[in-house]
């Protein structure tokens, strides 16, 4: 059972994300915040075994931003970015942030299923890290 963190800004798709997450019996969303700031706040409480993190959030700290300040205090913290946004901003602040390791980096809609999102937590908490091939090739061109 992975003990997650979930950040996402969406009102109306949190509770959905985190009740199809424990519906897959290998999460555990043990708190779930609407922003970076808010993230930060739960993460030096008590950290996580991973954070599922929205890449655009609503306030002054984005995803990216607020996964180097967590990082500060907790280096090898894993997180899963996922974003609808394919913003070459947000992928180039990500890959300028220096998290080398125990992330993945994917596209809302290539990894629509909770289902879908377990094995990226999963690999993360391992130490492993995935950037979406869509998303790679296309910064890449």
């Amino acid at each position: 059972m992975v003990n997650v963190y979930l950040v996402e800004d969406n009102d109306k798709l949190r509770p959905a994300l985190k009740v199809g997450l424990e519906a897959t019996g290998a999460v555990r969303v043990i708190d779930v915040a609407g922003s970076g700031e808010d993230a930060l706040t739960l993460c030096l409480g008590a950290p996580p075994d991973a954070i599922l993190m929205d890449v655009q959030l609503a306030g002054p700290m984005n995803g990216i931003e607020a996964a180097v300040a967590i990082r500060r205090e907790y280096p090898r913290l894993p997180v899963v970015f996922y974003s609808i946004q394919d913003d070459d901003a947000y992928y180039r602040a990500f890959r300028a942030s220096g998290i080398l390791s125990h992330y993945a980096y994917v596209r809302k809609s290539n990894f629509l299923l909770p289902a879908m999102i377990v094995p990226l937590l999963r690999d993360a908490a391992a130490g492993r890290s995935f950037i979406d091939p869509e998303i790679e090739a296309r910064v890449q061109e």
